[in-house]
């Protein structure tokens, strides 16, 4: 999708609020199913199971890593940055 490959068990990321599915931005999910008969892909958001349309997948993107402006939106208390000093 979009240059993107999405494959079952890959962690995501909601990038907008989607009120009919009841998914906001910064909730993380992975994804449980790929249908590509229906095009349509399922992702688990804690207890949820939420259904998207190929045509969706633009709300979502991979979360194996997120930046700290992205993990804004999950509300997490605590963020653990990694941080290197190089001394040249």
């Amino acid at each position: 999708m979009g240059g993107t490959v999405f494959k079952v068990g890959d962690r995501v990321i909601q990038l907008k609020n989607d009120y009919d599915r009841e998914v906001f931005n910064g909730d993380l999910g992975r994804i449980e199913s790929i249908d590509p008969t229906e095009q349509e892909v399922q992702v688990r958001f804690e207890e949820r199971l939420v259904t998207y349309d190929y045509a969706d997948l633009n709300e979502l993107t991979l979360a194996w890593s997120i930046s700290i402006h992205k993990s804004q939106g999950s509300e997490y208390p605590v963020v653990i940055l990694p941080c290197t000093c190089s001394i040249t």
